[in-house]
């Protein structure tokens, strides 16, 4: 019986703490013999004492510390580029658990198609959740100043016999946030007449408890788990008890990237609920670094991340530099990685803004077609002249404060990518590529 590929996985820790364990934790379990696993962790300048907790462990992970955070693009880099000769290389992001038997479709994936360059795996949200819809036939005006339509009134959340945990709540369609919370309720959102929630799922209970309230009596029809339940809310608070059969329902992450139209990145299937609409193995137009397999050849003729992204785009960047090669992606739904999504930045916090514009930018510089390139440049600046006179200048010349933020974030933006257009030019003009920029765009999406 021939011998198993030796697969490297490459985790890159930035005081991931026990998030990181937990990722490491996973791999033994990830249906691949420990003896044909290369587990590299890379501690990118931590302070969380995860690579003294793993070398102590002793179960053989060769721990890198280059004493400096070298962001995601250098420290997989510095992964990837460790002694040893791999026959396969994982990146998993340290916020992710792979599901047991994660490795074996991606690495058959791999072995069946030489033209494969990588493969994905679905990535899911790490916390299930419950669906709950709301239904109030007689939802309307309540009173004459406030002219919205209003449903009922959330007030409360939680799980369990006790009802102390009060879950992560996502709104979907039909609510009307921004409300204070008075007379001790624990949160205020109205619903409309029809809404959708979401919330996590605790693993340890079967019980929902929400609660509402509404000034002039309706009836209210709450819809969950495959059960539907007919309650009257009034002034005085009416508690909805559920119990639920199962133990929530993934949300997808990403189903495989899609390169948009402008050179924007996208999770293929962000935040829908996983129904099986993505249990179909195919060809992927790219690649995101949080969880995939690639085939060293690929890496050794398209090349590494380009590490001045330091975060984010550096994987469309690097998928979009093989596709220019002629190399293809793959998307194996058979394999489940769970992910803590924006764990080490914050999904929107400024550095997120930050990196990912600035990024998208370079990706641009260095791939796109010359006229998608001069458009998105032409924009980028057309933004800041657009910020600089809204909230800068006109707040002035009408004697009010200015509003510095999105001046500031699109400055900074323009300034990083200039300083960075040099090197990327060079990589644009010296790359040899075997398919056109206007062949690998033409696969582009329009964000709908």
């Amino acid at each position: 019986m021939p011998e198993l590929p030796l697969v490297r996985v490459v985790v890159v820790n930035f005081d991931g703490g026990d998030l990181t364990l937990d990722c490491l934790e996973s791999l033994w379990n990830g249906g691949w013999p420990v003896d044909r696993l290369d587990v590299v962790l890379v501690d990118n300048g931590s302070l969380d004492g995860v690579a003294d907790r793993v070398r102590a462990d002793g179960r053989g992970v060769t721990v890198l510390e280059p004493l400096a955070n070298l962001g995601f693009a250098g420290g997989s880099n510095l992964g990837i580029r460790a002694d040893g000769n791999p026959d396969y290389i994982a990146l998993l992001n340290p916020d992710a658990v792979a599901d047991p038997n994660w490795l074996p479709p991606l690495v058959t994936a791999l072995e069946a198609d030489p033209g494969l360059g990588a493969v994905a795996p679905k990535m899911v949200f790490a916390r299930p959740v419950v669906e709950v819809d709301i239904r109030v036939p007689g939802a309307g005006r309540l009173g004459d100043e406030d002219g919205r339509e209003l449903g009922v009134r959330l007030i409360d959340a939680s799980w369990g016999e006790a009802y102390p945990t009060v879950p992560e709540l996502g709104f979907g369609a039909g609510w009307h946030l921004g409300e204070e919370p008075m007379d001790g309720e624990r949160m205020a959102v109205w619903s409309t007449g029809t809404a959708s929630l979401t919330l996590s799922a605790d693993p340890t209970s079967r019980r929902l408890r929400l609660t509402f309230r509404r000034s002039e009596p309706t009836e209210c029809t709450v819809i969950c788990d495959g059960s539907s339940t007919v309650v009257q809310v009034g002034a005085e608070a009416t508690t909805v008890d559920i119990e639920l059969d199962g133990a929530g329902q993934n949300v997808v992450q990403n189903a495989g990237s899609v390169i948009y139209a402008g050179g924007y990145g996208g999770d293929r299937g962000f935040r829908e609920m996983d129904r099986g609409q993505y249990d179909v193995a195919e060809e992927a137009r790219a690649w995101c670094g949080g969880a995939v397999l690639l085939r060293p050849e690929y890496l050794r003729e398209v090349g590494v991340f380009d590490d001045r992204f330091f975060l984010y785009y550096e994987d469309l960047d690097l998928s979009w530099r093989g596709r220019l090669r002629g190399w293809r992606y793959a998307y194996e739904p058979a394999s489940l990685v769970r992910h803590h999504h924006a764990q080490s930045t914050g999904e929107w916090s400024p550095l997120f803004r930050y990196q990912v514009d600035r990024n998208r930018l370079l990706v641009v510089a260095k791939n796109a077609p010359g006229r998608v390139f001069a458009e998105e440049w032409a924009r980028a600046h057309a933004r800041f002249l657009r910020s600089l006179v809204r909230d800068l200048v006109w707040p002035l010349c009408r004697i009010r404060l200015p509003r510095r933020s999105e001046v500031v974030h699109h400055g900074r933006v323009l300034w990083g990518a200039w300083r960075r257009l040099p090197g990327s030019l060079g990589h644009r003009w010296s790359t040899g590529r075997t398919v056109s920029r206007r062949a690998v765009y033409r696969t582009a999406e329009v964000r709908t």
